[in-house]
């Protein structure tokens, strides 16, 4: 079956709320007639059915498995804002295409506790944001993410979507970046859509950005840039 004929099956996890961004994104691309001609595709809204609703490994396998048969998926966390471009994604030809969507993480070192969420194929590789190229990576965050169906239906991806767990019981790697070692294993290859940035709109702690800022202001204030 070739790239055109395939179904495309767009999937929202969401936990009851979607942002309105996100809503008005996918109303836009149904009623475009010029998005048929690229490519046949459905939408659909998936409540979480995991802990507190959350849209995890549970749901993710059950998209999966109930998309229509054949299908390339595209799955979008309600909370990211999509990228204008997003459909161009489902249309390269590629395994696995990860958009860049920007996390929060004030565990990890450094002065930025915001980043992209993926990793280069390779420690020296320099991903430039918003260039066009799509970069071979080792892994990916979900939140807005391309799967073709020649990888959903690959005998080694039947349940693709799992936490990886060490001997005391406790994660340390989440369900998309152990998806996409899976895909790897599997022989395909996985990307990032470097000029598909998509927003992702996150509850943080004020007091938390008041001392980045300030902190930011003093090294800027002292000429530290880096």
């Amino acid at each position: 079956m070739s790239e055109e004929q395939r179904h495309l099956h767009i999937a929202v996890l969401t936990q009851g709320s979607v942002r309105w961004e996100l809503s008005n994104y996918l109303h836009h691309l149904v009623l475009d007639p010029e998005a048929r001609k690229i490519r046949d595709f459905s939408v659909q809204y998936y409540e979480g059915n995991g802990m507190e609703g959350r849209p995890v490994s549970s749901n993710r396998n059950r998209i999966v498995r109930d998309r229509p048969e054949h299908s390339d998926l595209l799955m979008i966390d309600q909370d990211v804002i999509p990228s204008h471009r997003l459909f161009e994604v489902a249309n390269q030809g590629l395994d696995v295409v990860v958009c860049p969507v920007p996390i929060w993480r004030p565990v990890d070192p450094g002065d930025c506790p915001v980043r992209i969420n993926m990793n280069a194929a390779a420690p020296d590789k320099v991903m430039t944001l918003g260039a066009e190229e799509y970069d071979e990576i080792l892994q990916g965050g979900t939140g807005a993410i391309y799967i073709s169906d020649r990888v959903l239906s690959h005998p080694a991806m039947r349940a693709p979507f799992s936490f990886q767990m060490d001997e005391d019981g406790v994660n340390f790697r989440g369900e998309d970046y152990s998806f996409c070692d899976r895909a790897r294993a599997a022989g395909f290859k996985v990307f990032s859509a470097n000029a598909i940035l998509c927003g992702h709109v996150h509850s943080i702690n004020l007091l938390t950005v008041m001392r980045r800022f300030y902190e930011l202001q003093e090294r800027l204030g002292s000429g530290v840039t880096e």
